[in-house]
């Protein structure tokens, strides 16, 4: 459901002429929405080029995209009830996993401590491989079933991004 909303959104963005996909590499990503909530917000260019996030377009490439004509109420409208549709729908979403999780608080708050692992992620981790990792075996499995174990880079007996100790 949250991904018809958000095709919904991006039909708005193309029916005003506003083409975010050249602006941007993820059209839900962060430096969309925030590009989104700009023009809800009826912000000038100048503000827009002062936005933080990855865009993968210059300033005039910018001005090009989000077109001459100005967002209108009607588009401003629809796109600010679709985009607090979806933010309200996946906070929702967020509280019901995390009330569902409540039991496992202290797993969760242990898995929290990992750098680059939230709340949710740590939820979301919970939910896919559950608190019992003794079923993996070692610690280098579950970090690689989940993706986040470092890369073996080696080329030609020569491993790339090491220093020596």
């Amino acid at each position: 459901m949250c991904s018809t909303e958000k095709n919904r959104l991006h039909k708005v963005l193309v029916d005003a002429r506003i083409r975010l996909n050249v602006l941007v590499s993820d059209i839900h990503g962060a430096s969309a929405r925030a590009t989104v909530k700009a023009l809800i917000a009826q912000q000038t260019m100048d503000e827009m080029l002062d936005l933080q996030g990855r865009r993968r377009a210059s300033g005039e490439e910018l001005c090009e995209a989000l077109g001459t004509e100005p967002f209108s109420a009607t588009h401003c409208f629809v796109a600010d009830e679709i985009t607090k549709h979806i933010e309200a729908r996946i906070a929702r979403m967020d509280q019901y996993l995390l009330r569902g999780l409540e039991a496992w608080q202290p797993q969760r708050k242990l898995l929290q401590t990992i750098p680059g692992i939230d709340i949710n992620g740590a939820a979301m981790l919970l939910v896919e491989i559950g608190a019992d990792m003794g079923v993996f075996g070692s610690t280098e499995r579950p970090a690689s079933w989940v993706g986040i174990c470092p890369g073996n880079n080696e080329n030609a007996g020569k491993r790339a991004g090491t220093t020596k100790r």
